[in-house]
């Protein structure tokens, strides 16, 4: 079996299988699923699944975070959904979802994220460059310096060329390659001195005045040409409004264009009707937008740079919690794009490393086994920018925690809003502090407030978590109240397989549940677990069915196979005596699977509360054709809280 096979079904079963998924994608952390009816969504039996951290509906996605380890489950994913089969109408279906501030940060993730890890490990090379420079182990007049930076400088130089090709891939264009040669055509090397050449004066001057004041140089067709200094280097949102203008050319231009002469014609009239297009409206109007958000807020930051890195730490990682932090993106993209750093966003940046604060509290006080094993991953999880596994692992479950690492991730952000500190690279990990060395100076100041900054985001939440942890016995899962006033426990199950519904079940007795309510499953190992604390009450002297009390009070008989009395105990072994004391998780019983398949018996195995009767009711925790591991969610009993006591006995 694939090592995330089963976690995968678990998945797609509950949010109503394959055909209710028009897509699937992750980030760092997340699944992304995009879903036709979110009402079939079965949330609890998804986060019962201990791989899963958490799981959410936000804006037109449902978002199931499992922190790390997301790549491979989305391969599974790939392999389950055969994704490459999924039609471009589907994809269409998800772009046309959600208000038009949501599609609009969906398309910039979308465009962006291909390419993210390399754009931070460039950046991530160009302040480590500096930093060798500075300390004097390689100078930056030297070949070597010289040809390392070029490799270090190419996401940047042609980032519309890299937005360009992803975008194409993203509006489902069917020559994506043109979106990489518009991307390219944005930065090629004479455009901006053929606009606007050097030593003459401007025709005239266009929005006089205002934020967009641009000189006019040039005309195309007597259309004025409106180009700022600098071009379109950097540029994110003119590339992306470009291709999406070029793929709508390249749909029409398909529906009237021959296939005999498509090949060449159809990229062809693409290219020239949208590249025109760009430089004479498209370009300029993403231009003025870009110079619109990013003057208010500059406007907003210098008013008041504290208070403003004040609310951008106070609400980021709440934002994270509920998958809307990729709103933020747009401003530090676009602060890169007209300033080449971003002086607004820096002030967030050391925020995950707050929660590794908490976390190597919690490793070095807890005694709990299982809590020490969280936190240390979690912590270093988060020094690589990954919040997920220690935030809905550690922080968002305990508010306190929580609380401590907004306050250290706050103070941090002050300090570096009153040390004006920018971010010079899109660096991630706590290695990135390189990112903060400003290239055009070589200061290493900006380093230093970075790394100041990264001693109080970590330190504060870490003595705070220190001094107020308390060695609390761990409370059991198995035993929740509900808001409605019942009590719920959750009976784990004692055999690996794949469940059944008993109204499905072969064994007409448990079928028509005359012996009590609970689930089948066609088990795919022989080896049988306990599956609460509690004692053996009973065993058959064929061995293959036994009874268990647990100290709750849950009678519950486990039968294995059909028919299989007539073995009168041969291939089953029991562990335990009548009376015996057992533990959630350890091994009772056995039986030879393999064997008694050769032999021609049904081993579907009936796992049943006995006295369903002292219960409200008695409910399946996992849906029909699922694997279900040992020690998995399995039954659900509900009683009253005020009666559960009485039923015990």
């Amino acid at each position: 079996m694939r090592k995330y096979e089963t976690l995968v079904k678990t998945i797609i079963n509950n949010v109503g299988g394959q055909k209710n998924i028009i897509k699937a994608s992750h980030c760092l952390t997340r699944i992304r699923l995009n879903l036709k009816d979110y009402s079939l969504i079965n949330e609890d039996n998804i986060l019962a699944n201990e791989k899963v951290l958490t799981a959410q509906k936000s804006g037109d996605e449902y978002q199931v975070v499992v922190g790390t380890i997301v790549a491979d489950v989305y391969d599974e994913f790939s392999r389950q959904l055969k994704l490459d089969n999924y039609s471009e109408t589907d994809d269409v279906e998800v772009k046309k979802k959600g208000n038009l501030l949501s599609r609009a940060i969906t398309t910039l993730t979308k465009c962006m994220s291909p390419f993210l890890s390399v754009m931070a490990a460039t950046g991530l090379l160009r302040g480590l460059l500096v930093l060798v420079s500075s300390i004097g182990l390689l100078s930056s007049d030297s070949l070597e310096y010289q040809l390392i930076l070029t490799v270090a400088n190419v996401v940047l130089m042609f980032l519309p060329a890299f937005v360009g090709y992803t975008a194409a891939k993203y509006f489902n264009m069917k020559y994506a390659y043109v979106g990489l040669v518009l991307g390219l055509a944005l930065v090629y090397p004479t455009l901006e001195s053929m606009i606007n050449p050097v030593d003459t004066s401007p025709l005239y001057t266009m929005f006089s005045g205002t934020w967009f004041e641009t000189d006019v140089y040039s005309t195309f067709f007597g259309i004025p040409i409106l180009l700022q200094s600098g071009g379109y280097a950097y540029a994110i949102i003119p590339a992306i409004v470009s291709v999406y203008f070029a793929s709508k050319v390249e749909k029409i231009t398909s529906k009237y264009c021959s296939d005999l002469v498509a090949f060449s014609v159809v990229p062809m009239v693409t290219m020239i009707v949208a590249f025109p297009m760009t430089l004479l409206f498209l370009g300029p109007i993403s231009n003025f937008a870009g110079l619109l958000m990013q003057n208010i807020v500059m406007a907003a930051y210098n008013i008041n740079p504290i208070v403003s890195a004040i609310v951008i730490n106070i609400t980021y990682q709440p934002m994270v919690v509920l998958g809307i932090h990729w709103a933020l993106s747009p401003i530090t993209y676009n602060s890169f794009a007209m300033l080449g750093y971003d002086p607004i966003m820096a002030c967030m940046w050391p925020s995950a490393f707050s929660i590794a604060g908490v976390c190597f509290a919690i490793w070095f006080r807890a005694k709990d086994k299982k809590m020490k094993a969280m936190a240390a991953p979690a912590a270093i999880s988060a020094l690589c920018h990954i919040m997920e596994p220690g935030l809905y692992g550690v922080t968002v479950p305990n508010k306190k925690y929580f609380l401590y690492c907004i306050i250290g991730a706050t103070l941090g952000g002050v300090w570096l809003a009153a040390t004006n500190t920018y971010n010079y690279a899109l660096t991630g990990t706590i290695l990135g502090v390189v990112g903060f060395i400003n290239p055009e100076t070589a200061s290493l100041a900006g380093m230093w407030n970075m790394i100041i900054a990264c001693c109080i985001v970590i330190g504060v939440p870490f003595i705070l978590t220190l001094f107020t942890f308390k060695n609390e016995r761990v409370k059991s899962k198995e035993k929740e109240i509900v808001e409605s006033g019942f009590e719920k426990e959750i009976i784990s199950s004692p055999i690996a397989g794949e469940t059944v519904l008993l109204r499905n079940a072969n064994d007409i007795s448990f079928k028509e549940e005359k012996l009590g309510h609970g689930i089948a499953i066609n088990p795919t190992s022989g080896d049988v677990f306990a599956p609460f604390d509690g004692t053996m009450s009973m065993i058959f002297p064929t061995k293959h069915s036994f009874g268990m009390l647990s100290d709750s009070g849950v009678e519950l008989l486990l039968h294995i196979g059909i028919d299989i009395v007539n073995l009168k105990g041969d291939h089953f072994t029991v562990l335990k005596e009548q009376g015996d004391r057992i533990e959630k998780g350890e091994l009772i019983a056995k039986f030879d699977l393999d064997k008694l398949k050769v032999l021609g018996y049904n081993m579907q195995t009936y796992i049943i509360v006995s006295n369903t009767q002292a219960y409200l009711d008695v409910l399946e925790a996992i849906d029909e054709n699922q694997l279900v591991n040992v020690n998995e969610p399995l039954i659900v009993t509900l009683s009253n809280k005020a009666s559960s006591s009485a039923s015990i006995g």
